[in-house]
């Protein structure tokens, strides 16, 4: 399980971006937790909790409207599950992370594939990040 909280962004980025999550790994049921902006005001984290699975189903370049930052926590297995699938469909910056003995966080800034987000440009590849410690040759799922 991996929790992932946007920050910086719109509601209807917030929705592209959980949408990608959702075509990534479907679940049964699915999750439906459509971000809402309560009455006045904007919210300044969206959040949800994601299962990722293995078998992925990958997704296309997503548009969004100026730069997201996601920070992604939970088993090291299933955030780098969360953070490939981002990657199918935004440009991915990794800004920094936090590893413990069976889970991390990851903090990214997202972007149009086509590079451009409020004058930033980023590149598709992202950067290599250090692994979590892994006692034995036992492999974290969460």
């Amino acid at each position: 399980m991996v929790t992932v909280s946007l920050t910086g962004t719109s509601r209807e980025d917030a929705v592209t971006v959980f949408d990608v999550l959702r075509t990534a790994f479907p679940t049964d049921p699915p999750f439906d937790d459509v971000p809402e902006d309560p009455p006045g005001s904007r919210p300044e984290v969206w959040t949800a909790d994601i299962a990722p699975a293995d078998d992925r189903i990958p997704t296309g370049p997503a548009p969004l409207e100026g730069p997201v930052s996601a920070t992604l926590q939970g088993g090291c297995l299933a955030v780098d599950l969360l953070r490939e699938a981002l990657r199918g469909a935004f440009a991915v910056q990794e800004r920094g992370t936090a590893s413990g003995d069976r889970e991390k966080e990851v903090d990214l800034s997202l972007g149009a594939l086509d590079g451009r987000v409020r004058g930033t440009r980023f590149t598709s590849d992202g950067r290599s990040t250090p692994r979590c410690p892994r006692p034995g040759s036992r492999t974290d799922r969460r």
